[in-house]
This record gives C-alpha cells, structure tokens and sequence, in this order.
C-alpha cells in the first residue's frame, strides 16, 4: 500500500486527505513498533477507536508515515526518515510508539536534548514503555554524566527491569552505570547477575576485568583475564599485556620499588565515590571524613577535589570551594561537570564582582557538552553582566532554539527582549563624522548598516557593530558584510564564528588577500601555524607584500628554532640568502606594505648572520679540534676504581653502596635472562613475548619510565660524580669491572629494534642476534658480573701495613700523658 507524500498546497492536502480516508477504511490497522536497531521490543498495536473519523485517519496517516520512516531508517537513510517521524508526530503528537521512535533516531544523529524531552514525552503518554525506559537511561548514562542523570539512569533501568524481568542486556547497562557511579559493590552485584544469566564472551571477560582492576581489586582482574579463551586474538593480547603489568607492579611494590604512574587507588576512589553519595544524602560530616580519607590516599584524586568543592560550596565558603574545584580542575581538564560547577560558583560571588569568569567556565562547559542546553540561559546571563551584551544575545537564541515551553523559555524571552533594547540603544547613536552615512541613504539600506557599523567598531562599541551588521536583510549579505563581521568577532574574542564568516568570505571570493590574511592571524592565534601558512601562501600569490613576509618570517623562524640563528647562519646561508632577496623584493613593491618596519629589522638581522658566517667557519673548526683532544683524553686518559680505592679509602663506602645497587637493579634482575632467551633463540622458540618483556626491562617503557640502561647511566654519572669530589677523572671505560658492562650494553642497544620484531626476523638475523646477545650475557653476566663481585669484596676485608701500626704507636706514645714514661713495642 503506497504512501502519499503531504504537499504545502491545500488543495492537494483535502485530495490527499479523501484518498487516504478510502484507503484506511479498505485496510486493515497498520502495526506499529518502536526503532529496531539495540532497544526495541515488539509492542502491541496503536489504538484505533478514535473519537471520530477524522481523528482516525489522522491516526491512521501518522501510522503510515511512522511505517515509511521506520523503512528509511532500515535504509539508512536518516535525513528522511527523521522528517518523517517528525511529521508522524505532528499528526499524532500522543503516540507513545512514534515520540519513542522520534527520540531514539534524534538520540542517534546526536541532538540529545531534543531526543531527551521526547523520551520524557513518551514515559508520560506510556509510563510503562519498557523501551523507553531502556533508552533514555542509555542517554542518562553515559560517560561523564553527572551523578544525579546517572541516578535517573540506573533508576530508569530498574523500572525497566520491572517491566521485563533478568534480561541479561538491562542487567549488563545496570552494571556500567553502578561503575561510572563509583558503587563498588553494586557493579559487582550487576555483574555477577549478569554472568549468572548470559555466560560472557571475551569482549564482556575484558571489560569485567578492567572493572576490577580500576577499583584496584587486581586478583579478581586477573581471573577474568585469564579466562579468554582464545590465544590468538586482540582481546587475548589485551588481558596477556594487563596482566604482565599488573605482576610487574607487584613485584615492584614486593621489592619496595613506587609502581608505574599515578592512578589513584581503588579504595581511594570508592570511598571518594561513597563521600560523594553522603553528601547528597545531607550527611556533611560524613561526607567530609570520607572525602579526606580519600585524599590522604590519593592526593591526585580529582574525584574527591570535586566532591570536598560541591561540600564547601554548600557550606558557603566560595573561596575554599574554588580552590578544590581548580585543583580537581588541574588534574582534569576536561572535564565539563567541573567547568560548569565553577562558572555557577563564580556566578555566586558576592557583588557580581566575578561574572566574566563565570562565562569564561560556562562557556568551556558548553564546548565540552554543547547538549547542555540549560546551561546556556545561565551563560547569558553572565555575558550581560560581565558587559558582552551581543554574546549574551547570542546565547539566548541558541536557548530558544531548543527550549521546551515552560518557565525558563518565558524568562529567556524576557531576557532577549531587555538585550534587543539595549542593543538598540547602543546602534542607534550618531555616526563620526569620519564616517558619515552615505548620502541618499536610508535608515535600514545596506550602505547605511555598514557604515554605522564600522562608525560603531571604530568608536570601540563591536556588540552594537555586531547588531548593524545583523540587521542586514539575507540578501545582502555581501562579501564586505561578512569580512566586516569576522573583524568585529575577532575583536570580541569569538574566533570560531570568524573563521565561519571568512570561509563564507573564501567561498565566494577564493583569492579575497584580506579574508586570507585575518584567517591566517586567528588560525596562528588558536595554534594552528601550520594551516595558517596555506592562507597566507594565498594571499602571496595574489602579490600581497604583507603575507609574503609573514610567509618569510615564519619560514626564519622555523629554521632558527630547528637549528638556532648563529648554527643557521653557518649552515644554511643559501636558505637565508633566498629569504633575504624576497623582503628585499616586498620592500620595493608598490603596493601598501604594513609590516615594513618589521622587515627591515628581519633584513637587518638576516644580513648580519651572514656576514659572520666565515668567522662562524674559523670558530667551529677550532671547538671540534679541542672536542677532538677532550674526547681522546677522557677516552684513554683517567683513573680506574681500583686506583681511587688505592688513592682515597675514605670513599670506598660511598662507592660500595653504589656498585652494589648496579649489581641489584642492573644486573641481578635484568640481565640473567640472556641465557635463557639464547638457548630459546637457538631451538627457533617463539620468543616475541619475552622479547618485549627484556626490551621493557632494559631500555624501559616511555613515558619517563626508566630501564635498567637509565639505572646504570645514572649511576655511572654519580660514581665519576665521587671520584671529582676527590679530584680525580675516573675512565669506567677502561676499568675491569665497569667496561665490560658498558661494552656488554652496548651491544644490547644494537640488538634493540631486533628485540622488538624477532618474530618477524630471518633465520640469518636470528643466528646473528643469538650471536650479540650471548656475547651481551658473557660481557654482564660473566666478566662485568665477577668483577664487579672482586671489587664488592675488596670493601669487606681492610688491610693494614706494619709501618701503619708502628706509625700509630709512635704517635700515641709521643702523647703528654705518656711523657718520661717507658713504653716497649713488645
């Protein structure tokens, strides 16, 4: 049965209507359900005992176009089939099956806040819509909601289960919710149900164990780790790799050693989380207690920071709230819930001394979560009182142009109707008598717009340039328009929407030089040098003298910041010659040129590097000659351990605590292995796995984490550190102990990127690894192990020369105390 599309034409409406009518009541009632895809369930038929035939057919229609789009959808095709739920709502705006369908597709294409209030629609025409229930905790509940949404989420899915009994789906979404809540024991209920009811598959074994490994519980992590069945999957690699992390944590804990990173505990964020719910239960003593236990674990909990700043902000103390909201804040900065606390606390402050800060949070709280429609009343009205009337304005739109009817929506049109005032007022003062309105112009032509536009930018006033300009009729929205509007959101601090004017700009005019150069000038500012550099290479082309030396500066200035202007000017003199000819060239062009002054000055400096460049050659010939002579001396010249013992006892201690910890942390626990990868190497064993471990160990594992090749550089560096105390340069090169476990190291850094890829190695690249390797585990574990061994037990035994001791008696019995009486030396 085909559907007839609705027109705007009124004739065709009542045709459409009347053959509709016939159709409906030839056919059987069409059977509705919500939208397939993850959450839906087959529900029961709309009713169709309508109060009258004309309410039936528009029931009837409204069915129809629910059908269509529910087809779109299958299709893929989701413009179209949001238009038709949209149209199949305003037909039949109390079907509960066709707000839910809304909602879910709207849900989908990311308009949360319109997909929220059509959920909420749908609970209130059918509370007991198992779906509904389903789908709007799924939008409640995602991560990095608030915890009163998440509350409604998980209360949601209780409902849900009501309604539909041990579903292994809900039990699952219940035991994501209870986690992002921070409810320990709840996350573990949810997920024993779960695997009570549904056995898990390895997606759902991963993300059990990753559950408790968060809350620090690691022996229950590693349970569910290893109970991936496949060996031979990314899930599989995933549990193998957090399980070795979490065993080389505990042996780093065993031997006393701080663990990689800085999580915060799971106790610390379970009693954050439960000092958190105290406080929403109005237990402020509690609530406090917990919240600085947590912090005494974990300083760096922001969770907690976040909870001790909502507790003083309840308490009044605005200052103490906004410390704990910064500091949370520091620890992370992304997060939207923190922004917008502290843009409400500012807001709060006494005397409205600190409103422009209070935009400047809620603002950032938007950017994270432009779905947070409400707060958007509250960021206007920081805007007006912070004096950017014009944003304000803006905010107010954008409001309304999602808010439902209700209270806010009334005191949002109040306060865009105060702004419009104002607005006015401010646009409507004389232009300067440098620019006058054109003559002939009337009050509300286009040349009249612009020029008090400019008149009111000039005279410091860009909020009411800004409403001149948007009192342009559409279409008149000319190129010069749309620049004048970039230049004036650039001066009040809104590059997005410039960017947006100046692409409108470059759309219409592609070599439009004064569209390029600001582009250029706001995409420097946001960060972004490398795609300001394509505008300004447009506006050069165009023969633009000031682009082409910003073109030119920037290019100095990359090449000074790689290499450093004296090293540049010796080594890369063609480069500078090249940029050199081109300010020359822009300094003689005809056209305006307002970087002039800057340009000399570049050409000045530019010309002076390379002027000194031959006495640059001269100089460096000379350091690496002296490089050349230091470099021999401290290779071949020096003393050895042995000799400093020899020379200065006094610092055997001090060398003994540090040789013996190379022995400990270098060798004993890093390089014993070698053996065993050799002889595993040799048999052609898959060795990718203790490969990797090894490289870890050794050569560490990024991100500041250092290896044992870090632990013995470091303690080389404080070994010859004690032998200057003493006076003496120590060559560990040369010394029988330290060399070969620096020339062992050596060649476990050659061996470094074979480690990484064994499994992929030849056989011949795998006989020569075996083959550095083995001479590695002779150089450290055998010469550098046993003599560094020797040198430990020559600290254990002292020896004294006879001539010491009869130089000891003579000096005693030299003693007053001792004088005219007669002592022997037995």
């Amino acid at each position: 049965m085909g559907v007839l599309p609705m027109t705007q034409s009124d004739a065709s409406s009542r045709l459409g209507l009347v053959f509709l009518f016939v159709q409906f009541a030839l056919s059987a009632g069409a059977i509705c359900q919500d939208a397939p895809p993850g959450n839906a369930d087959v529900v029961t038929p709309t009713e169709s005992d309508a109060s009258s035939p004309l309410s039936g057919t528009w029931k009837n229609l409204a069915k129809l176009r629910n059908q269509a789009a529910l087809r779109l959808f299958e299709q893929g095709n989701h413009p179209a089939a949001l238009e038709a739920f949209r149209e199949a709502s305003r037909l039949d705006p109390d079907s509960a099956e066709i707000s839910n369908n809304l909602a879910y597709l709207l849900h989908l294409l990311g308009n949360r806040s319109e997909a929220e209030r059509y959920y909420r629609r749908t609970l209130e025409l059918d509370p007991d819509r198992y779906v509904a229930h389903v789908n709007l905790a799924d939008l409640l509940g995602d991560e990095g909601e608030t915890e009163e949404r998440l509350a409604e989420a998980a209360a949601l899915l209780v409902r849900a289960r009501e309604l539909k009994g041990n579903r292994s789906s809900l039990i699952l979404r219940q035991a994501r919710v209870a986690a992002r809540r921070g409810l320990f024991d709840e996350t573990a209920r949810f997920y024993g149900d779960y695997a009570g009811v549904e056995p898990p598959n390895d997606e759902r074994k991963l993300e059990i164990g990753d559950f408790y490994l968060k809350f620090g519980k690691e022996d229950e992590a590693i349970a569910w780790f290893r109970q991936i069945s496949s060996k031979r999957t990314e899930l599989a690699g995933q549990a193998a790799r957090r399980i070795w992390r979490i065993e080389v944590d505990r042996e780093a804990r065993r031997l006393g050693w701080q663990p990689r990173g800085n999580d915060v505990p799971g106790k610390a964020r379970m009693l954050a989380a439960q000092g958190r719910a105290r406080l929403r239960e109005d237990n402020v003593v509690e609530a406090r207690r917990l919240l600085e236990e947590a912090l005494a674990l974990a300083p760096q909990s922001a969770e907690a920071h976040f909870g001790l700043g909502d507790l003083h902000a309840r308490q009044g103390d605005l200052a103490a709230a906004e410390l704990e909201y910064l500091r949370a804040l520091a620890m992370e900065s992304g997060n939207a819930d923190t922004h917008a606390r502290l843009g409400r606390l500012y807001a709060r402050w006494p005397g409205g001394k600190r409103m422009p800060e209070a935009a400047i949070f809620l603002g950032n709280a938007l950017q994270f979560r432009p779905d947070w429609s409400e707060l958007r009343l509250e960021l206007a009205q920081a805007r007006q009182a912070g004096g950017d009337l014009a944003g304000a304005l803006a905010e107010v739109n954008r409001f309304l142009a999602e808010a439902a009817e209700g209270n806010e929506r009334v005191r949002a049109e109040l306060l865009r109707d105060g702004l419009l005032r104002l607005l006015s007022a401010a646009g409507s003062t004389p232009p300067p008598a440098e620019s006058p309105v054109p003559p002939g112009a009337q009050d509300g032509d286009a040349a009249s717009l612009l020029a008090r536009a400019r008149a009111l930018m000039a005279h410091g006033s860009p909020e009411g340039a800004l409403l001149e300009l948007r009192r342009l009729p559409g279409r008149e929205q000319n190129v010069e328009a749309l620049l004048l509007e970039a230049r004036i959101l650039h001066a009040v601090q809104r590059p997005e929407e410039a960017c947006t004017r100046l692409d409108q700009v470059l759309t219409f005019e592609p070599k439009n030089t004064e569209a390029a150069l600001l582009m250029a000038s706001l995409l420097t500012e946001q960060g972004k040098p490398d795609t300001a550099i394509l505008y300004l290479a447009v506006a050069c082309n165009e023969g633009d003298p000031d682009a082409c030396f910003l073109l030119v500066e920037q290019d100095f200035g990359q090449v000074t910041a790689a290499r450093g202007a004296w090293y540049a000017g010796l080594t890369s003199s063609g480069h500078l010659e090249r940029l050199a000819d081109e300010i020359r060239k822009q300094l003689v062009s005809e056209r305006p040129f307002l970087h002039r002054e800057q340009a000399e000055a570049l050409l000045a400096e530019i010309e002076s590097l390379l002027a000194i460049r031959w006495y640059g050659v001269g100089a460096c010939v000379a350091l690496a000659l002296l490089a050349g002579l230091l470099i021999l001396w401290r290779r071949y010249g020096g003393a050895c351990l042995d000799d400093m013992i020899e020379r200065h006892p006094e610092a055997a201690p001090e060398l003994h605590r540090l040789l013996a910890a190379v022995r400990h942390e270098v060798l004993k626990h890093n390089t014993l292995v070698l053996s065993v990868l050799v002889r595993r190497l040799s048999h052609g064993e898959n060795i990718a796995d203790e490969a990797a471990r090894l490289h870890e160990g050794l050569f560490g594992a990024g991100r500041g984490q250092e290896g044992a090749l870090g632990r013995l550089a470091d303690y080389r560096r404080r070994i010859e550190q004690v032998g200057r105390s003493h006076g003496l340069h120590l060559n560990l090169r040369r010394d029988p102990a330290f060399g070969p476990l620096l020339l062992g190291f050596d060649r476990l850094k050659a061996s470094s990127a074979d480690l990484l890829r064994v499994e992929f190695l030849s056989k011949a690249r795998r006989a020569r690894l075996a083959g550095r390797l083995e001479e590695a585990a002779r150089l450290l574990n055998a010469s550098g192990y046993e003599a560094l061994r020797g040198l430990l037990d020559r600290f254990r035994t002292t020896r004294v020369e006879r001539t010491v001791l009869l130089d000891a008696f003579s000096r005693v019995r030299a003693e007053p105390e001792f004088g005219g009486k007669s002592i022997g030396e037995g």
